[in-house]
Parts: C-alpha cells; sequence; structure tokens
C-alpha cells in the first residue's frame, strides 16, 4: 500500500470517527460560524468542517479534533473520490458579491473571485455559478462592452457546465440580454428562441424568451409591411404577414398564460400583444388586452404603458361605459314665430254713380 494512500484511508477513518453516524446526516447550525460546511463521505457519514481550499482533486478542509483534545482543530486534504457529497456555505466576501450592485467597482472584484472558482461550478452543490450570473447581470449595466464579452465567456461556462440544470438554464437567458446589449442582435434571437422551446428549461428562463422573441417577431412584422405598403394585395406576401402577425402575438401571450405568477416576463408579453394589434388597427382587442393588463397586473411598469394607451385613444377603463365622444355640435336656435299681426279693416268704398 503506498504512503499516499494509507494518508488518505487515515484521514478519512479520523473523519468517520467525528461523524455523525450513517444515514444521519450533520445538521449546518447557523449561530455557528466555526463549522459551516458539510461534508458527505461515501459510506453515508456526514462531517461539520470549514472548507479552506477546493481544487479539482480534493477539498482541503478544517474540523474539531474531537472531544479528547478540546479546542483544538486539525487539517485534512480529503480526495473527491471519497465523498459523496459537499454543502459550500462560502465565506462572507462571497456573499457581500452576490449582492454587488456597482457596476464599475464590482464588476473587477466579481471577474476575479469567479476566475479562481471555474473548476468547481461542475460540483454538486458548490454556488460557483452564482457568481457567474451576479457578474453577468451588473455587466448589463456597465458602461463599457469588455465587461458584457468577459461576462458573456462566464455565462457560456454556467450554461455548459454547471451541476445545477436552473442555473444552466438562467445562464443561456443572461446570455440572450447581453448578446443584445453588445449589438449581436440574430445571435441573441436564435439563443431566446432555442431557449423558449426547450422542453426542460425552467419557467423563469422560458417565459421571458418567450416575451424577447415576440418583440424580435414584432420587429419582423413591421419591417415586412414597410417592405411591402400593399401586402394586403399580394398574394405571396399576405400568408407570410399573417402567419407572422400571429405568431408573434402567441409568443406575447404565452408568458401570461402559462405562467401569469411570473409578473415582468408576463406583463412584458402583454404589452408586446397591445401593440401589436394596435398596429394591425385592431383596436377593440389591444384594448381588451390593456384592460386585462391593468387588472392583472397593476403594479407593473406597463400598468402605465397600457393605460396612456386607453388614454390616447379615448377609451374607458371600465368595457361596459362607452367611449368618449366629441360634443356634438350646437343646434341652430328655432326661428322666432312672428307676433300676430291686426287683420286690416275691410275697406268700403264709396258706390260709383251711375253713367248718366
Amino acid at each position: 500500500m503506498s504512503r499516499r494512500l494509507a494518508c488518505c484511508l487515515g484521514s478519512l477513518l479520523t473523519l468517520a470517527t467525528l461523524a455523525a453516524p450513517p444515514g444521519t446526516p450533520a445538521v449546518r447550525d447557523p449561530s455557528n460560524r466555526s463549522w459551516p460546511d458539510i461534508l458527505t463521505l461515501s459510506n453515508g457519514t456526514s462531517v461539520a468542517c470549514r472548507i479552506l481550499t477546493a481544487s479539482p482533486d480534493a477539498v482541503k478542509i478544517e474540523y474539531s479534533a474531537g472531544k479528547s483534545a478540546a479546542g483544538k482543530t486539525s487539517t485534512r486534504e480529503v480526495p473527491w473520490s471519497a465523498l459523496r457529497s459537499a454543502e459550500f456555505s462560502m465565506d462572507d466576501e462571497f456573499h457581500r458579491l452576490l449582492d454587488a450592485t456597482d457596476p464599475i467597482k464590482d464588476t473587477p472584484r466579481l471577474a476575479a473571485r469567479w476566475n479562481t472558482l471555474v473548476p468547481m461550478i461542475g460540483r454538486p452543490n458548490h454556488p460557483a455559478g452564482d457568481l457567474a450570473l451576479a457578474l453577468a447581470r451588473l455587466s448589463l449595466n456597465h458602461p463599457e462592452n469588455s465587461a458584457r464579452h468577459r461576462a458573456l465567456d462566464a455565462c457560456q461556462a454556467v450554461a455548459t457546465n454547471d451541476w445545477n440544470p436552473s442555473r444552466r438554464h438562467h445562464a443561456r437567458w443572461l446570455q440572450v440580454r447581453i448578446l443584445a446589449a453588445i449589438g449581436r442582435p440574430d445571435e441573441a434571437a436564435t439563443q431566446a428562441r432555442q431557449l423558449a422551446n426547450e422542453p426542460n428549461a425552467t419557467p423563469e428562463a422560458a417565459m421571458p424568451a418567450w416575451a424577447f422573441s415576440a418583440r424580435t417577431d414584432f420587429a419582423a412584422l413591421r419591417k415586412l409591411e414597410q417592405d411591402h405598403p400593399k401586402w394586403s394585395e399580394d398574394d405571396v406576401v399576405r400568408p407570410e404577414r399573417d402567419a407572422l402577425f400571429h405568431q408573434t402575438l402567441d409568443n406575447a401571450l404565452k408568458p401570461s398564460l402559462f405562467h401569469g405568477a411570473l409578473e415582468q416576463p408576463a406583463s412584458d408579453g402583454l404589452w408586446t400583444a397591445i401593440e401589436v394589434l394596435e398596429f394591425a388597427q385592431q383596436l377593440p382587442a389591444a384594448a381588451d388586452t390593456a384592460r386585462d393588463l391593468l387588472k392583472l397586473y397593476p403594479a407593473s411598469p406597463r400598468a402605465r404603458d397600457a393605460a396612456n394607451f386607453l388614454q390616447r385613444h379615448r377609451l374607458p377603463l371600465d368595457p361596459n361605459i362607452p367611449p368618449d365622444e366629441p360634443p356634438a355640435p350646437p343646434t341652430a336656435p328655432a326661428a322666432s314665430t312672428p307676433p300676430p299681426t291686426t287683420p286690416e279693416p275691410a275697406v268700403h268704398r264709396r258706390p260709383r254713380y251711375p253713367t248718366p
């Protein structure tokens, strides 16, 4: 037996004696900052510890040396092959970076920490991918495209390798937003459509992708009608236009129909539907959609847009109230009846004398 293997086995035996019985996982105590992490060994036992470093090959931990050595701690390097899982709580700086809000000051710090954690994104329960998503969101408000290109690479790594499917889908949605922000709309549209049609995509990622696709389709619809002003009389263009019109509406309405609890994509999709119907001169349907938006999402930013739309077209908030109509022109005053006149008295002529 090699010396290295013997050391590893000895470390595991030591850890096993300190761990909870098999099948009884150790419970992290939030008030105890000494041992915030949990390792589960291959035999099912759990160990409360502090993970000092983690590499693709092993984790280095600090843990209590046992009851017989009160207050003393030991360090061990445990190979991943000897572990079933690990629960990472991460340090305070990591959590501060997740909540960073200053694009210029915090983006470099996020990127530097992310670079140290890239090898860990495939390890179950490791939160490295959250740091990449925070970097991507913050880069969208950065004044320089270089920050967004760096975040795009981070999203690609998470979308490809992260152990968490939800995080992979979220990274793909952030990729769409970044591609649009750096002036690559065709790539953004393609990736949004792929994500929206992904059968296993989480609603939090798929529904915004549907709303984004609707905006892309609406732009294509406007361009088609602009290029073909007489599309309604063209037997070739009209079917294409009608199909694009209905596709745009379908994509816009999907978030509110299938996952209405997701307020932002649902309200964004409804607003796109209003604009599409207004563009097609279908004001009654657009007004009904605007009233739905106001009723379902009164606190959303799009509710203000819907209210302005109704006001602009002089349409009531309540469909039971008839729309405003211009005041009727004033009627001409009736002709006054002339005052009665006294009949002219009969003229009494003197009788003519007969001719002699």
